[in-house]
């Protein structure tokens, strides 16, 4: 009895910390406003080399990161004395200040260079050079970010952390764009506004930082000789993982604009960037519990049975099932209503939005099977998954030739994703004994899923003549009743009651 009972305060903790960190990534939504309102005032052109020097930033901060916020997620919650965290974190520190300044040196001094990779609109072709100058210097300060961030998502404090990353940098990069736009830097803009957000975030993860550690002590820790060879032979290990599952998610809008000439490179590159940006909604909701389960599973290890292990593992499994579905339906029903927000340009973006919905919705099906394998497993099988992962994506993409439609670019990411999803559900499965679908509940959360899901995508059509906004109203007044009906007669009583106060508002009557 003391066991089970063990076991649901450890999901009821899963549970209280993925709401924190939901929240926290709701901030996204920010950016999801954004996105029209930039696309009409800077252009479509001038949004697709943004949306492509930012992917290809974030490929860049995996090298110059190196892996140290996969790395602080594994050593700082098995730490055993107080110097360790604090040389943890300086090692993290250093490491990717280092990095980040040489590599945003090199880069800055073979702008001209880098700036022949990339394809934009006529206007903005000549200047890119000027635009790799400048928005090169975003990379150290983006890279700190992560490491800070990390740093304290370590400590299993979620919300905060994302707040910073999310909320606060993407609220910010609005109202600065308008600024900018007002101001009449119509191609700078964009890449100011990201600047300064990203240097508020910067400054607002120090001061996250300060509270729960003393700068002074981790800038005077003695690093152990022993311990940071320990950190940074993982860290270089896992740095090529890093790569190239970012590289997975990046690679098809840096292709479509590396490809396609001109105007026609950066208009593809809006036009993908933006059907990603929808469907990131959907990665919201796997991504919180990734950043949950991360620490909780490296203290798992030390603290708590493989048994329990597996059950938080089933119980992650099944909240991400039961809202991704209906969710993923609802999205699919009323895109034609979120692309009408954009100018005819993005008509083709309903295709991407439903091609990667699709890879969104099977890569849910492992629940956060990639984040338990990255903690729990040999270093060696997250850069096998990522490796056969890029395989699958670069494969299907000159397979496809995807330089000729955007939908086909997006069949190959949604690959590219699905790929080491599966292969980390089946490692854990087959060499790790860690099986999610164990419990019957599963299976009954997916069985109400789909009936809800069927119903969505039934009803809404039907609705669509009335407008676009009584559709959309109405497409969300379906998802949250299915989000009632899958809770209340999906989930066990264990599972709701896991769920603190949401579970509470619905009720659960019986145990299943």
């Amino acid at each position: 009895m003391l066991k089970a009972f063990q076991k649901n305060i450890e999901n009821s903790q899963v549970a209280n910390s993925v709401g924190l960190a939901f929240l926290g990534r709701l901030g996204a939504m920010v950016e999801l406003i954004s996105l029209p309102l930039f696309a009409w005032l800077y252009g479509v052109s001038t949004l697709g080399i943004f949306f492509t020097l930012w992917s290809a930033v974030k490929v860049l901060t995996t090298l110059t990161e190196c892996a140290m916020s996969t790395t602080l997620q594994r050593f700082v919650p098995k730490a055993t004395t107080a110097q360790e965290p604090l040389q943890a974190i300086k090692l993290a520190i250093i490491t990717g200040t280092c990095l980040s300044l040489l590599t945003a040196m090199f880069i800055y001094l073979n702008a001209s260079n880098f700036a022949s990779f990339f394809n934009a609109g006529q206007d903005d072709a000549t200047k890119l050079t000027k635009i790799v100058k400048l928005y090169i210097w975003i990379l150290p300060l983006w890279t700190l970010v992560e490491i800070l961030t990390s740093t304290i998502r370590a400590t299993r404090n979620f919300g905060p952390e994302i707040r910073i990353r999310v909320f606060y940098e993407q609220g910010l990069r609005i109202i600065a764009g308008v600024f900018f736009f007002v101001l009449g830097f119509l191609t700078f803009g964009l890449f100011y506004a990201h600047i300064a957000s990203v240097l508020i975030a910067f400054l607002l993860s120090i001061k996250l930082l300060s509270k729960h550690y003393v700068l002074a002590n981790i800038f005077s820790a003695k690093l152990e000789l022993g311990r940071s060879f320990e950190m940074l032979s993982f860290a270089i290990f896992m740095a090529p993982a890093t790569l190239i599952k970012r590289a997975n998610s990046e690679l098809p809008l840096l292709f479509l604009n590396m490809v396609l000439p001109g105007a026609d490179g950066a208009n593809a590159a809006a036009i993908y960037g933006v059907g990603r940006k929808i469907t990131s909604i959907l990665q919201v909701i796997r991504q919180s519990f990734d950043y949950v389960i991360a620490p909780f599973t490296t203290h798992m290890l030390n603290h708590s049975t493989r048994v329990e292990l597996e059950d938080m593992f089933g119980f992650s499994s099944r909240i991400i099932l039961g809202i991704v579905l209906p969710l993923s339906a609802f999205m699919v029903a009323t895109r034609a209503d979120i692309i009408s927000l954009f100018s005819s340009e993005f008509m083709a973006t309903s295709s991407v939005i439903f091609i990667l919905i699709i890879g969104r919705v099977l890569e849910a099906i492992t629940g956060p099977a990639s984040s338990i394998i990255e903690m729990i497993g040999h270093k060696a099988l997250p850069f096998l998954n990522g490796v056969l992962g890029l395989m699958t994506l670069t494969g299907i993409m000159f397979y496809l030739d995807v330089d000729q439609d955007v939908t086909l670019a997006a069949i190959a990411g949604a690959s590219g994703l699905i790929m080491p999803a599966f292969l980390s559900l089946i490692e854990g499965l087959a060499i790790y004994k860690l099986n999610p679908f164990r419990p019957k509940g599963y299976f009954k959360v997916l069985i109400i899923a789909l009936t809800t899901s069927i119903a969505i995508l039934s009803i809404i059509p039907i609705i669509e003549p009335q407008g676009h906004t009584v559709s959309f109203l109405f497409g969300l007044v379906l998802f949250f009743l299915s989000l009632v009906l899958i809770i209340r007669y999906g989930f066990s009583k264990r599972d709701v009651k896991a769920l603190g106060k949401l579970g509470k508002w619905f009720g659960k009557n019986e145990i299943n």
